[in-house]
């Protein structure tokens, strides 16, 4: 609740503040009106990395005293999964979203200079705002066979197209706390 002063507050980054030109302007004033006032009136805040602990204090001056950093983890299922159908295709992967913040361009120039010289690579990309990428910037890639737009897919999945990858791409530019490295 907005105006309850006795609880906890869970703030996982800072990201729209700090790398707002990757956020909707609705959704930077929601949260830049929201944030503050539960910044300041809750107890303790719970954020998930020294990071976002030391960005939070910066931003908004919140006493460094009341936050406090609870690390992320995997599950316990994220062990590799050899698949021969994907191992024996040479594909990058990587999970994202469209947010400038995630740095999707980069993996896709990579890719593209990648696949001059290995023959058949494949890109894979994983990300539920990706599922549609026809209709995003990203529409002129929709129709390149090499470039696989997944959407969103199950952890199972997930773990398969870690484990058979040639590499993992994650060029993120701003993260509280970046998960699937550690998945890896």
């Amino acid at each position: 609740p907005l105006f309850y002063e006795n609880n906890l507050y869970t703030l996982h980054d800072a990201a729209f503040k700090a790398y707002a030109k990757a956020y909707s302007y609705k959704y930077r004033l929601v949260y830049g009106f929201m944030v503050p006032i539960l910044l300041q009136r809750c107890k303790h805040v719970i954020t998930v990395s020294n990071f976002s602990k030391k960005e939070i204090h910066k931003l908004y001056g919140t006493d460094i005293k009341k936050i406090v950093v609870v690390y992320n983890a995997i599950a316990s299922q994220f062990f590799p999964i050899v698949d021969d159908k994907l191992k024996n295709t040479p594909y990058l992967f990587t999970i994202t979203s469209t947010g400038d913040n995630k740095n999707f361009n980069m993996v896709l120039d990579v890719f593209l200079d990648a696949a001059k010289y290995i023959p058949g690579l494949k890109l894979y990309a994983a990300g539920k705002t990706l599922k549609e990428a026809k209709y995003t910037k990203y529409k002129k890639y929709a129709d390149n066979p090499n470039i696989i737009f997944l959407g969103y897919i199950s952890d199972d999945e997930l773990i398969r197209y870690y484990s058979n990858a040639l590499a993992f791409m994650f060029p993120s530019i701003y993260e509280g706390f970046g998960i699937p490295p550690l998945e890896i």
